[in-house]
C-alpha cells in the first residue's frame, strides 16, 4: 500500500492446535476467497459478507481431511468476541471479532476419496461456491455447494480429471479451468437456486500441455488468460497466453 492512512486487520477464523476427531474444529484455514462481490443472500433476504475457505479437520478415525467452510464476517471488526482478545495472548491464538460465525459446509470424510482441494472461488452473486474433490471414480472434478449448506453437486466428468480450481466469469455465467491433460475448457456455471448437474465442457485449446495453469477471465469477460511453459534458446520459463472466451 502506498499513501497515507491506517489499516486494521483481524483473524476471522477460529483455529486450534489439535482439532478433536470428528468435530468441526480446524487446525488450518487457507485457500479462501470472498463470497460474492457483496456477500451472499441469507434465508431472510439480507446480504451477508463472508469468506469461503478450506479447513483442515480430523476425522473420527484420526485422519486429516480438508473440508469446505464459510465464515460470516461482521461489518465492525474491532470488538473482541467470546473466544478472547483480537490480538491473542502469550498462550492463545488471536481470536475472531464479535459477530463472526463459522460453519462447515462439506463432510467429504464419508466419500470414497475424502478431501476438498484447491481454492474456494465463488459466483459474483455469492450463490455458489466451487471447489475440487474426487468423484466415485477417484478423479478430481469440479463440485459446487451453496453457502447456505446442502449437498455438494458434481459439475464435471472430465476424462482424467481437472487440474486447477475453476474461475468464474465476471457475469457469473461461465467457469473456466484446466484438465489434467493440460487442455483449457469452459462450462456453464450454476445459476439460480438449482445448480443442475454435470455439464458438457467447451474445449478452448487442443494442445495437451500439462504446464498450463493459472487461468483467469478478463474484466470484460471476452478473454481468458493463462500461463504455459515455453522453451526456447533462452531456456524454459512460464509465459502468458490469451484465448477468446465463448458465450455462455
Amino acid at each position: 500500500y502506498e499513501g497515507d492512512g491506517e489499516g486494521f486487520s483481524a483473524l476471522v477464523v477460529h483455529v486450534v492446535p489439535n482439532p478433536k476427531p470428528g468435530s468441526d474444529e480446524v487446525s488450518r484455514a487457507a485457500s479462501d476467497s470472498w463470497v460474492g462481490l457483496k456477500g451472499y443472500k441469507k434465508a431472510d433476504g439480507s446480504m451477508q459478507r463472508a469468506r469461503a475457505f478450506i479447513g483442515k479437520t480430523i476425522s473420527k478415525s484420526g485422519e486429516e481431511v480438508d473440508e469446505v467452510f464459510i465464515v460470516d464476517i461482521p461489518e465492525d471488526l474491532t470488538h473482541p468476541g467470546e473466544l478472547g482478545p483480537l490480538q491473542g495472548t502469550d498462550s492463545a491464538y488471536p481470536a475472531p471479532p464479535k459477530g463472526t460465525s463459522q460453519r462447515r459446509l462439506t463432510w467429504t470424510e464419508k466419500w470414497k476419496t475424502p478431501g476438498a482441494i484447491g481454492t474456494c472461488w465463488t459466483s459474483p452473486d455469492g450463490a455458489w461456491i466451487t471447489f475440487l474433490a474426487h468423484d466415485d471414480e477417484g478423479l478430481q472434478q469440479i463440485f459446487t455447494i451453496s453457502p447456505l449448506g446442502g449437498d455438494p453437486v458434481q459439475l464435471t466428468a472430465i476424462p482424467g480429471g481437472v487440474a486447477d480450481s475453476p474461475r468464474w466469469s465476471p457475469d457469473g455465467k461461465g467457469l473456466v479451468s484446466v484438465a489434467k491433460d493440460g487442455r483449457l475448457f469452459c462450462l456453464e456455471s450454476p445459476g439460480g437456486d438449482d445448480p443442475g448437474g454435470i455439464r458438457e465442457p467447451v474445449w478452448l485449446t487442443k494442445e495437451k500441455d500439462t504446464t498450463t495453469t493459472k487461468v483467469v477471465w478478463s474484466t470484460q469477460g471476452d478473454r481468458i488468460a493463462f500461463n504455459r511453459q515455453v522453451t526456447n534458446e533462452n531456456g524454459t520459463a512460464m509465459q502468458i497466453f490469451v484465448v477468446g472466451a465463448p458465450k455462455m
